[in-house]
């Protein structure tokens, strides 16, 4: 990572209120990728207890400007003002090439760290071999144990700090709604779960400013209030100052706690005051994922209550008969480390319950269930990513359990993982040949330049929902598939999964959280 010059450091003006001290100023933040714009000139000011919106169209930069504010991507010009510890430290854009020799440079995301400034990401980033309650206390600065000194000769000291490390990290992981999970490792919590960790573990480390990259996506409801709870106390109690992303879905929450938006698109950013954020009810953020009320030609022709708050529906296009069976599971338990993530209650002689789901041709099937229910254990599982512990898969009558997921693949199975990894270092042209998707050679050309790695979060979901149309599989497994789209990607994407009802042979199982959608009465 290139080393950013520090050398300025002067007293704070003392004509600064202490109610709205200023933390951070930034100006003429510009930043391009491969000759493209994406900052140009980008001036922001953030007082402590400040709460902002960031908000733009996918690709507009927004990410790349968090990245910046937090040390983790160089500016090609600019200034960045830190007030954070009570003095100034003035960073400056570009650098010369022997500035980069410079042991002691200090812009580097531990050092703003060390000052307050903290983030989240979009992936969650858990180190997934430890525990949850541990995720969170590895963040604590200056813990006596970090030196061998204390180890050996105050062992009593670094145990005392220990436990009542233990014990703030457990009242976190409670305020969050996990209370018992803190035994858990990081790999084996959902999507959710995991992002109300990484929130636990930026507050850990004792961060001033804290910029958050879509905290609430993939969260259901409760997890959505426990999170908005967690950054209002923050707010409120601590004066922290908060940045935060978010997409259209979950705007309406955001705003009961921001003060002011930041718009950034074409690359420049403007200031407005809270008020200016268009409303969106709960019903109308719900209905817009009711497949019968958005495309007429669907019709909802069976829904299951399944256990512990989740519900399965099935939709069909009108006059479509019933046709292939394409997916058959039977009594489906899935087990980690011995807890039963599928699978609930138990027959007369002991055995336990599992899952049962048939799937035709033409079916759209939407899974919702709250956070931590064990959607993407289940996906995993049918893509042949997870082992099942007792049960039977089959795909058009041919049993499956037993296969490897590119065996799945070969007879016809798709899936689209919640994440949005991929080949970082390809470019967009490349990537889409390896999806098998062909463009134009006026699209090649424009693209070769770019990077997948280079787009942002939701560039990348599109892209992904793009090359769903390539294959022509039999049964597309898709988890939570509209995470970091915004407006018109979003509807673009609906219909594009969709459209993929459209062909011979072929249905849907997609998974979302249990925030999305609401009933009717059937």
């Amino acid at each position: 990572m290139p080393i950013i010059e520090t050398m300025e450091k002067q007293p704070l003006h003392t004509d600064v209120r202490p109610e709205c001290r200023l933390l951070m100023r930034a100006t003429g933040i510009a930043k391009a990728f491969g000759g493209q714009p994406v900052l140009t000139g980008v001036d922001l000011e953030l007082h402590e207890g400040q709460v902002v919106l960031l908000q733009g169209p996918n690709g507009s930069g927004k990410t790349t400007l968090l990245n910046i504010l937090t040390g983790h991507l160089v500016p090609d010009a600019g200034r960045i003002d830190l007030f954070t510890n009570g003095c100034r430290e003035v960073f400056h854009f570009p650098r010369h090439w022997w500035q980069d020799l410079n042991p002691l440079d200090r812009f580097l995301p531990e050092r703003l760290a060390s000052k307050g400034v903290g983030r989240s990401w979009q992936d969650t980033r858990l180190f997934n071999s430890l525990k949850l309650l541990d995720n969170i206390a590895v963040a604590k600065q200056q813990h006596p144990g970090e030196k061998p000194f204390n180890l050996f000769f105050h062992p009593g000291r670094v145990l005392a700090m220990e436990r009542q490390l233990q014990a703030v990290c457990g009242e976190r992981l409670v305020q969050l709604g996990l209370g018992g999970r803190d035994s858990s490792s990081g790999d084996k919590v959902s999507l959710g779960q995991a992002k109300r960790v990484a929130i636990a573990r930026a507050v850990e480390a004792g961060a001033r400013i804290l910029f958050l990259d879509e905290p609430l996506a993939g969260l259901d409801a409760p997890g959505i209030a426990d999170v908005v709870a967690l950054l209002r106390d923050l707010v409120d109690q601590h004066r922290v100052t908060l940045v935060i992303i978010e997409h259209v879905g979950s705007i309406v929450h955001v705003q009961q706690l921001a003060d002011t938006v930041w718009d950034l698109d074409g690359g420049k950013l403007t200031t407005r005051p809270n008020h200016c954020i268009e409303t969106m009810t709960k019903h109308s953020l719900a209905s817009q994922w009711r497949i019968d009320r958005l495309f007429h030609e669907f019709k909802l022709v069976r829904s299951e209550v399944l256990p512990r708050g989740a519900r399965l529906d099935v939709y069909r296009k009108n006059g479509a008969a019933n046709s292939e069976l394409i997916l058959e599971v039977e009594n489906l338990v899935i087990r980690r480390n011995r807890r039963p993530v599928i699978g609930w209650g138990r027959t007369g002689d002991g055995a336990m319950l599992g899952l049962n789901l048939t799937l035709r041709s033409g079916d759209l099937a939407v899974l919702q269930a709250p956070n931590g229910w064990g959607k993407t254990t289940l996906m995993d599982c049918l893509a042949g990513l997870l082992p099942a512990n007792t049960g039977k898969i089959k795909m058009r009558g041919q049993a499956v359990t037993s296969l490897l997921p590119w065996e799945r693949s070969l007879i016809g199975l798709y899936y689209l993982r919640s994440d949005t990894r991929g080949f970082p270092s390809l470019s967009v042209r490349n990537a889409r040949r390896v999806n098998g998707r062909r463009e134009s050679i006026r699209m090649r050309c424009s693209e070769d330049r770019h990077k997948y790695g280079e787009l942002s979060g939701g560039q990348k979901r599109s892209f992904q929902i793009n090359c769903l149309g390539n294959s022509r599989a039999a049964l597309y497994i898709l988890d939570e598939p509209f995470v970091g789209l915004d407006g018109m990607e979003m509807s673009s994407a609906l219909n594009k999964i969709v459209k993929l009802t459209e062909f011979n042979g072929q249905c849907l199982l997609v998974a979302i959280p249990h925030i999305s959608i609401e009933h009717e009465p059937c």
